[in-house]
């Protein structure tokens, strides 16, 4: 029976890529509706165009790179076996499980 290559472990540059592009568009975007303003359009809308692209494209490559993470992960888990809870992973649950019941209990 012939293995599927193992993928590269993949870098952690496409997503700290998306965030750059997101904290840029939304720099462009206060820029342009201040005073000055540099090269940034005059038009409004583009400028909204512009940040709401920005933020699509930047979401976009961080949705890519958790995408090649999991698609790792699961490749490791295949090859080595089942992955195990650790017991920070356990903890974080709890507490965002925490959060969202408190969250609604102030909604509510």
């Amino acid at each position: 029976m012939v293995e599927d290559p193992m993928p590269q472990k993949p870098s952690a540059a496409l997503g700290w890529l998306g965030i750059l592009v997101i904290i840029v568009g939304f720099f462009v975007y206060v820029s342009s509706i201040s005073w000055t303003g540099w090269f940034v359009p005059t038009v409004p809308k583009w400028a909204d165009y512009m940040c709401y692209s920005s933020l699509f494209l930047g979401t976009g490559l961080i949705i890519w790179s958790l995408a090649l993470q999991h698609r790792y992960e699961k490749a490791i888990e295949a090859h080595n076996g089942k992955k195990k809870w650790k017991l920070w992973q356990i903890f974080l649950f709890f507490l965002a499980i925490d959060l969202v019941i408190l969250i609604f209990s102030t909604i509510l």
